[in-house]
């Protein structure tokens, strides 16, 4: 009985290890509506979590800002018809939150329709834990096997 009852508590302390705070997992949340907006075309609700600051890496190697990224989104010439997150890690330092995923994207760029496996990372600020989690830089990359 004794060695049963230590089993589960030592089941019990990896497992919590290895799961995500609720914190963790609401920016995981966030992050997957993020993606969510993009696809629906919903850049007054982007626009309400993308940091003043914000800059996008895209496959290009090259930074938009955040009126640039909101006006590539309203253009017909980059539009995100799916994204399907398979994996997504989310990690919080005191008011910075990351999250490193890899994807699948569907996009249809200047009419010509592509699907990116893409590895991606989002840092996220807020100036207190009052204040909502805002989306500062995203990076994606091609996914390397």
């Amino acid at each position: 009985m004794k060695k049963i009852i230590i089993s589960i508590i030592v089941f019990t302390s990896a497992w919590s290890a290895f799961s995500q705070t609720t914190e963790e997992a609401a920016v995981k949340d966030l992050s997957a509506k993020i993606f969510k907006w993009e696809v629906a075309g919903l850049t007054d609700s982007l626009s309400s979590v993308f940091h003043d600051k914000l800059q996008v890496w895209g496959t290009s190697d090259a930074a938009v800002n955040k009126k640039e990224y909101l006006q590539r989104l309203y253009s017909p010439n980059f539009i995100h018809n799916k994204v399907t997150i398979e994996k997504s890690v989310a990690l919080i330092a005191d008011n910075t939150a990351i999250v490193n995923g890899d994807g699948i994207f569907d996009l249809t760029i200047s009419g010509n329709k592509t699907t990116l496996h893409l590895s991606y990372t989002e840092v996220f600020t807020r100036a207190n834990p009052s204040k909502q989690w805002m989306l500062v830089t995203i990076t994606a990359k091609p996914k390397t096997e």
